[in-house]
């Protein structure tokens, strides 16, 4: 005896109902069918899994429906995802800061800006530093804004681009020198108001470069 999917009522042949058609019917009314049609779309749904928190997205969508082509569970969430590596003009957390390149290295580094960049060079002296020379005086330990302890390039350290290539932060190009004084005397600039041209360090270099008049 043949029952009903949904209410457990006997099926009935219908008149004019062929033998094949009633065998494959499955429901006694439209009510019904709407119903079992429901349930199997229910039994076969699959919810989405947010991308970044990895939680089940119970949504809809336009029409009502539950939805599985949702990949983020909010707009949060969705923010946080797409940052970085993921965002559609990640261009290798590199830009242009002038003649010198910054580098995204995130807001909890100490000497990062706003943004969460500091400039190349400092971070590529830093890096090898710690790997190579990590008890070098120019290292120094810094708290950050959140209580974190890094080993950071100390503030009045200076890098130096050997080629004068600004951009060219390769670590055979760069050279760390304590203070801006020494920076000037390793490898004086011609165009520099803080020496002459024989390399020596001026004490008042506004007053003797001014041209006479």
């Amino acid at each position: 005896m043949k029952k009903c999917a949904v209410c457990n009522v006997i099926l009935v042949r219908k008149p004019r109902e062929g033998i094949k058609r009633f065998n494959n019917r499955k429901v006694c009314s439209l009510k019904c069918r709407q119903k079992y049609i429901v349930k199997k779309k229910l039994e076969k749904f699959v919810p989405a899994i947010c991308k970044n928190c990895g939680i089940e997205i119970h949504c809809t969508d336009k029409s009502g429906r539950r939805s599985s082509k949702r990949k983020f569970c909010s707009e949060k969430c969705n923010r946080e995802y797409n940052r970085g590596k993921n965002h559609y003009s990640w261009k290798g957390g590199l830009k242009k800061h002038g003649e010198y390149l910054q580098r995204l290295v995130g807001k909890e580094h100490p000497f990062s800006d706003m943004h969460g960049y500091i400039m190349e060079h400092r971070y590529v002296v830093e890096e090898w530093l710690k790997k190579n020379e990590p008890n070098s005086q120019y290292l120094s330990f810094v708290v950050s804004k959140s209580g974190k302890i890094y080993r950071c390039l100390i503030p009045t350290a200076k890098v130096h681009h050997k080629n004068n290539i600004k951009d060219d932060n390769r670590i055979e190009n760069l050279a760390v020198v304590g203070s801006q004084k020494e920076h000037f005397h390793y490898n004086y600039c011609p165009h520099c108001p803080h020496c002459n041209k024989s390399g020596e360090l001026l004490e008042n270099p506004k007053k003797d470069n001014q041209q006479p008049s």
